[in-house]
């Protein structure tokens, strides 16, 4: 866009009201975007839904954590799947975090 590598970033990602230039975060709507595709999948009951479900349930037994791992985003380094690596590490970034109705939990 011709600004400089050093040029402020709260000045780049706020918003246009107060003389800002107000870009989108791209991280932010990577997330966002990944959320509402996955709840779009699982709320229809489809079979990439029931997918994701199932994944949800076997990264939360592969854990061993009691909590489940969507409402507590911390560093869990032996996960593995990329996908679900990196909706964690977002959520972490932004303090975020997933409440469901019927979280999978360990055992």
């Amino acid at each position: 866009m011709g600004y400089q590598c050093n040029f402020p970033k709260a000045v780049i990602y706020s918003s246009k009201y107060g003389s800002r230039i107000g870009f989108t975060h791209l991280q932010a709507y990577q997330l966002s975007a990944k959320i509402t595709g996955a709840m779009k999948h699982v709320l229809a009951q489809t079979n990439i839904g029931e997918q994701i479900l199932i994944f949800m349930c076997w990264a939360q037994m592969c854990t061993g954590i009691g909590a489940p791992i969507l409402s507590d985003p911390r560093t869990i380094p032996y996960l593995e799947g990329q996908w679900f690596r990196a909706l964690l590490t977002n959520l972490r970034k932004i303090k975020g975090k997933l409440l469901l109705d019927d979280p999978p939990t360990a055992l």
